[in-house]
Protein backbone atom coordinates (compact mmCIF):
# COMPACT_ATOMS: atom_id res chain seq x y z
CA UNK A 1 0.00 0.00 0.00
CA UNK A 2 1.45 3.55 -1.01
CA UNK A 3 -0.78 6.07 0.16
CA UNK A 4 1.14 9.27 0.11
CA UNK A 5 0.31 12.33 1.94
CA UNK A 6 -0.93 14.19 -0.85
CA UNK A 7 -3.53 12.15 -1.14
CA UNK A 8 -4.56 12.18 3.11
CA UNK A 9 -4.03 16.17 2.03
CA UNK A 10 -6.65 15.90 -0.84
CA UNK A 11 -8.81 13.98 1.61
CA UNK A 12 -9.12 16.27 4.19
CA UNK A 13 -9.72 19.20 1.60
CA UNK A 14 -12.76 17.97 0.58
CA UNK A 15 -13.66 16.92 3.92
CA UNK A 16 -13.16 20.77 4.88
CA UNK A 17 -14.78 22.45 1.98
CA UNK A 18 -17.26 19.34 1.31
CA UNK A 19 -17.03 20.14 -2.84
CA UNK A 20 -14.13 18.76 -4.87
CA UNK A 21 -14.09 21.59 -6.76
CA UNK A 22 -13.26 24.29 -3.63
CA UNK A 23 -10.95 22.18 -1.98
CA UNK A 24 -8.96 21.42 -5.45
CA UNK A 25 -8.80 25.28 -5.46
CA UNK A 26 -7.83 25.71 -2.79
CA UNK A 27 -5.08 22.61 -3.37
CA UNK A 28 -3.61 24.41 -6.75
CA UNK A 29 -5.02 21.60 -8.69
CA UNK A 30 -7.55 20.53 -11.07
CA UNK A 31 -10.82 18.95 -10.13
CA UNK A 32 -10.18 15.90 -12.34
CA UNK A 33 -6.17 15.79 -10.52
CA UNK A 34 -7.90 16.10 -6.85
CA UNK A 35 -10.74 13.44 -7.82
CA UNK A 36 -7.92 10.82 -9.44
CA UNK A 37 -6.00 11.17 -6.22
CA UNK A 38 -9.59 10.44 -4.14
CA UNK A 39 -10.15 7.09 -6.48
CA UNK A 40 -6.62 6.16 -6.07
CA UNK A 41 -6.73 6.31 -2.24
CA UNK A 42 -10.44 4.89 -2.06
CA UNK A 43 -8.87 1.98 -4.67
CA UNK A 44 -6.09 1.29 -2.08
CA UNK A 45 -8.24 1.23 0.72
CA UNK A 46 -10.86 -0.65 -0.97
CA UNK A 47 -13.29 1.07 0.29
CA UNK A 48 -15.19 4.54 -0.63
CA UNK A 49 -14.87 7.41 1.56
CA UNK A 50 -16.95 9.90 0.08
CA UNK A 51 -20.87 9.74 -1.10
CA UNK A 52 -20.83 12.13 -3.96
CA UNK A 53 -24.33 13.55 -5.39
CA UNK A 54 -24.56 16.38 -7.82
CA UNK A 55 -25.33 19.20 -4.76
CA UNK A 56 -23.33 17.68 -1.68
CA UNK A 57 -20.36 15.58 -0.80
CA UNK A 58 -20.79 13.77 2.57
CA UNK A 59 -18.16 11.30 4.41
CA UNK A 60 -19.02 7.48 4.14
CA UNK A 61 -19.03 5.72 7.46
CA UNK A 62 -15.68 4.61 6.46
CA UNK A 63 -14.18 7.50 5.68
CA UNK A 64 -15.91 8.97 8.69
CA UNK A 65 -13.74 6.42 10.81
CA UNK A 66 -10.87 7.14 8.95
CA UNK A 67 -10.89 10.92 9.68
CA UNK A 68 -9.49 11.28 13.20
CA UNK A 69 -6.42 9.02 11.68
CA UNK A 70 -5.74 11.04 8.96
CA UNK A 71 -5.78 14.40 10.76
CA UNK A 72 -3.81 12.97 13.49
CA UNK A 73 -1.01 11.72 11.42
CA UNK A 74 -0.41 14.53 9.51
CA UNK A 75 -0.55 16.90 12.57
CA UNK A 76 2.53 14.53 13.90
CA UNK A 77 4.07 14.49 10.48
CA UNK A 78 3.84 18.96 10.65
CA UNK A 79 4.99 19.27 13.90
CA UNK A 80 8.13 16.37 13.13
CA UNK A 81 9.19 18.90 10.19
CA UNK A 82 8.69 22.25 12.02
CA UNK A 83 10.75 20.80 15.08
CA UNK A 84 13.58 19.29 12.52
CA UNK A 85 13.36 22.96 11.14
CA UNK A 86 13.69 24.51 14.39
CA UNK A 87 16.69 22.05 15.36
CA UNK A 88 18.52 22.73 12.20
CA UNK A 89 18.37 26.17 12.94
CA UNK A 90 19.64 25.69 16.56
CA UNK A 91 22.75 23.97 14.78
CA UNK A 92 23.97 26.85 12.28
CA UNK A 93 26.37 28.84 13.81
CA UNK A 94 27.75 25.87 15.30
CA UNK A 95 30.70 23.39 14.07
CA UNK A 96 30.88 19.85 15.67
CA UNK A 97 34.43 18.71 15.36
CA UNK A 98 36.54 15.34 16.99
CA UNK A 99 40.18 15.21 17.32
CA UNK A 100 42.43 12.68 18.28
CA UNK A 101 43.74 13.62 22.30
CA UNK A 102 47.74 13.96 20.90
CA UNK A 103 46.55 17.08 18.54
CA UNK A 104 43.87 18.23 20.86
CA UNK A 105 46.15 18.70 23.40
CA UNK A 106 49.34 20.01 21.52
CA UNK A 107 48.68 21.10 17.90
CA UNK A 108 45.14 22.61 17.69
CA UNK A 109 44.62 24.99 20.65
CA UNK A 110 46.19 27.76 18.31
CA UNK A 111 44.14 26.68 15.72
CA UNK A 112 41.24 26.87 17.63
CA UNK A 113 42.19 30.43 18.51
CA UNK A 114 42.38 31.41 14.85
CA UNK A 115 39.62 30.33 14.22
CA UNK A 116 37.75 32.32 16.67
CA UNK A 117 39.54 35.44 15.40
CA UNK A 118 37.78 34.75 12.19
CA UNK A 119 34.91 33.05 12.60
CA UNK A 120 33.47 34.78 16.00
CA UNK A 121 29.62 33.72 14.72
CA UNK A 122 30.65 29.92 14.95
CA UNK A 123 30.41 28.46 18.09
CA UNK A 124 33.41 25.40 18.17
CA UNK A 125 32.30 22.12 19.87
CA UNK A 126 35.60 19.68 20.23
CA UNK A 127 35.58 16.30 21.71
CA UNK A 128 38.96 14.79 22.27
CA UNK A 129 38.60 11.31 21.79
CA UNK A 130 40.80 8.37 20.34
CA UNK A 131 40.27 7.34 16.22
CA UNK A 132 37.43 4.94 16.37
CA UNK A 133 35.45 6.53 18.70
CA UNK A 134 35.10 10.32 16.77
CA UNK A 135 35.18 7.87 13.53
CA UNK A 136 32.19 6.40 14.91
CA UNK A 137 30.76 9.72 16.26
CA UNK A 138 30.98 11.22 12.27
CA UNK A 139 29.09 7.62 11.30
CA UNK A 140 26.40 8.60 13.65
CA UNK A 141 26.00 12.22 12.56
CA UNK A 142 27.22 13.45 16.48
CA UNK A 143 30.07 15.17 15.04
CA UNK A 144 30.50 17.27 11.69
CA UNK A 145 33.80 16.23 11.54
CA UNK A 146 36.83 13.77 12.59
CA UNK A 147 40.84 14.81 12.32
CA UNK A 148 43.12 12.63 12.30
CA UNK A 149 45.49 10.11 10.35
CA UNK A 150 45.03 6.73 9.41
CA UNK A 151 41.24 6.24 9.33
CA UNK A 152 39.71 3.06 8.33
CA UNK A 153 37.35 4.12 5.14
CA UNK A 154 33.64 3.10 5.42
CA UNK A 155 30.51 3.81 3.38
CA UNK A 156 28.84 7.05 3.46
CA UNK A 157 31.75 8.77 5.03
CA UNK A 158 34.06 11.38 2.61
CA UNK A 159 37.64 11.61 4.01
CA UNK A 160 39.62 14.35 2.64
CA UNK A 161 43.51 14.58 2.71
CA UNK A 162 44.86 17.99 5.17
CA UNK A 163 48.70 16.81 5.27
CA UNK A 164 50.74 14.20 4.28
CA UNK A 165 53.95 13.62 6.26
CA UNK A 166 56.33 10.48 7.48
CA UNK A 167 57.37 8.55 10.42
CA UNK A 168 60.22 9.45 12.10
CA UNK A 169 62.55 7.46 14.31
CA UNK A 170 63.17 9.90 17.61
CA UNK A 171 65.43 9.74 20.42
CA UNK A 172 66.51 11.92 23.28
CA UNK A 173 68.97 14.79 22.21
CA UNK A 174 72.41 13.06 24.29
CA UNK A 175 71.20 9.44 23.20
CA UNK A 176 72.72 7.16 20.70
CA UNK A 177 74.77 9.80 18.93
CA UNK A 178 76.23 7.54 16.42
CA UNK A 179 73.39 6.84 14.47
CA UNK A 180 72.59 9.70 12.07
CA UNK A 181 70.54 8.01 9.84
CA UNK A 182 68.82 4.39 8.92
CA UNK A 183 69.09 4.07 5.68
CA UNK A 184 69.87 0.57 5.20
CA UNK A 185 69.64 -2.31 7.42
CA UNK A 186 73.43 -2.16 9.10
CA UNK A 187 71.92 1.51 10.37
CA UNK A 188 69.93 -0.31 13.02
CA UNK A 189 72.72 -1.78 14.60
CA UNK A 190 73.20 1.83 16.29
CA UNK A 191 70.87 1.73 18.45
CA UNK A 192 69.90 -2.30 18.66
CA UNK A 193 70.48 -2.09 22.66
CA UNK A 194 67.76 0.58 22.74
CA UNK A 195 63.85 -0.42 24.44
CA UNK A 196 61.35 0.57 21.67
CA UNK A 197 58.44 2.42 22.91
CA UNK A 198 55.60 1.70 21.19
CA UNK A 199 51.93 2.09 20.92
CA UNK A 200 49.33 -0.98 21.56
CA UNK A 201 49.29 -3.74 19.07
CA UNK A 202 45.50 -2.74 17.93
CA UNK A 203 46.78 0.62 17.36
CA UNK A 204 46.16 1.13 13.52
CA UNK A 205 49.44 3.71 13.54
CA UNK A 206 51.84 0.57 15.41
CA UNK A 207 50.26 -1.73 12.50
CA UNK A 208 52.29 0.55 10.26
CA UNK A 209 55.12 1.16 12.21
CA UNK A 210 55.31 -3.20 13.03
CA UNK A 211 55.54 -3.39 9.25
CA UNK A 212 57.75 -0.85 8.59
CA UNK A 213 60.16 -2.45 11.11
CA UNK A 214 59.70 -5.77 9.35
CA UNK A 215 60.44 -4.25 5.49
CA UNK A 216 63.92 -2.92 6.76
CA UNK A 217 65.16 -5.90 8.56
CA UNK A 218 64.58 -3.78 12.42
CA UNK A 219 66.56 -5.86 15.23
CA UNK A 220 63.84 -7.57 17.76
CA UNK A 221 63.84 -5.06 19.90
CA UNK A 222 63.25 -5.06 23.65
CA UNK A 223 59.83 -3.48 23.57
CA UNK A 224 57.89 -1.09 25.82
CA UNK A 225 54.09 -0.97 25.24
CA UNK A 226 51.74 2.12 26.27
CA UNK A 227 48.37 3.40 24.85
CA UNK A 228 48.96 7.07 23.96
CA UNK A 229 51.18 9.25 21.73
CA UNK A 230 51.83 11.71 24.40
CA UNK A 231 53.13 9.11 27.07
CA UNK A 232 55.29 7.51 23.95
CA UNK A 233 57.22 10.83 23.06
CA UNK A 234 57.55 12.09 27.26
CA UNK A 235 59.21 8.62 27.76
CA UNK A 236 61.38 8.92 25.08
CA UNK A 237 62.11 12.54 25.80
CA UNK A 238 63.26 11.33 29.49
CA UNK A 239 66.14 9.27 27.62
CA UNK A 240 64.02 5.98 28.29
CA UNK A 241 64.42 4.27 24.52
CA UNK A 242 63.47 5.23 21.10
CA UNK A 243 60.53 5.45 19.25
CA UNK A 244 58.72 5.64 15.63
CA UNK A 245 56.17 8.44 14.91
CA UNK A 246 54.53 10.50 12.83
CA UNK A 247 56.57 14.04 12.52
CA UNK A 248 53.70 15.95 13.30
CA UNK A 249 54.24 14.22 16.91
CA UNK A 250 57.34 16.61 17.46
CA UNK A 251 55.67 19.60 18.38
CA UNK A 252 55.45 20.84 22.14
CA UNK A 253 57.92 21.34 25.43
CA UNK A 254 59.12 17.65 25.52
CA UNK A 255 59.99 17.94 21.79
CA UNK A 256 62.58 20.30 22.43
CA UNK A 257 64.55 17.35 24.19
CA UNK A 258 64.09 14.63 20.92
CA UNK A 259 66.34 14.06 18.54
CA UNK A 260 65.00 12.93 15.02
CA UNK A 261 66.47 10.16 13.02
CA UNK A 262 65.98 10.30 9.33
CA UNK A 263 64.38 7.11 7.54
CA UNK A 264 65.30 8.06 4.18
CA UNK A 265 63.43 6.96 1.65
CA UNK A 266 61.44 4.05 2.82
CA UNK A 267 59.57 6.11 5.41
CA UNK A 268 56.13 5.36 5.29
CA UNK A 269 53.87 8.05 4.31
CA UNK A 270 51.28 9.12 7.24
CA UNK A 271 47.86 10.33 5.76
CA UNK A 272 46.40 13.24 8.21
CA UNK A 273 42.41 13.52 7.12
CA UNK A 274 39.08 14.71 7.67
CA UNK A 275 36.16 12.70 7.88
CA UNK A 276 33.15 13.51 6.96
CA UNK A 277 29.57 12.15 6.70
CA UNK A 278 29.29 12.16 2.58
CA UNK A 279 26.94 15.20 1.89
CA UNK A 280 27.79 16.90 4.70
CA UNK A 281 30.95 19.35 3.64
CA UNK A 282 29.05 22.64 2.98
CA UNK A 283 28.60 22.93 7.07
CA UNK A 284 29.66 26.42 7.69
CA UNK A 285 33.18 26.84 9.02
CA UNK A 286 34.48 23.54 8.54
CA UNK A 287 36.31 24.29 5.44
CA UNK A 288 37.78 27.57 7.15
CA UNK A 289 39.01 25.26 10.14
CA UNK A 290 40.49 22.19 8.23
CA UNK A 291 42.68 24.73 6.00
CA UNK A 292 43.74 26.65 9.55
CA UNK A 293 44.68 22.87 10.90
CA UNK A 294 46.57 22.43 7.74
CA UNK A 295 48.45 25.22 8.12
CA UNK A 296 49.32 24.17 11.35
CA UNK A 297 50.51 20.79 10.13
CA UNK A 298 53.12 22.24 8.16
CA UNK A 299 54.06 24.61 10.73
CA UNK A 300 54.66 22.28 13.03
CA UNK A 301 56.95 20.01 10.76
CA UNK A 302 58.42 22.80 9.19
CA UNK A 303 57.80 20.72 5.99
CA UNK A 304 55.30 17.70 4.77
CA UNK A 305 54.77 16.03 1.49
CA UNK A 306 51.25 18.11 -0.74
CA UNK A 307 48.20 16.51 0.55
CA UNK A 308 47.02 13.41 -1.40
CA UNK A 309 44.12 14.09 -3.97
Amino acid sequence: MLISTRQLRAFLSVVKYGNFTKAADRMHITQAGLSGMIRDLETQLQCRLFNRTTRSVELTEAGGHLLPYVRRALEDLDAGVESLSYVKELRRGRLRVGITPFLAAHLVPSVIKRFDDVSPEIQLELVDAEQNVIQQMVDNGELDAAYGYLFTQTAGVHRQSLYVDRLALIASLDAFAPCTSIERGEDWDHVREATLIGLHRSNPLQHLINEFLVQTEAPAFRRREVRHLATVIGLVSAGLGIALVPSTSLVGDEARHIRQIPLGPASPLIEHCCLTKAGAEGVEGLEQFSLLLAEAYRSATGSGVAPAD
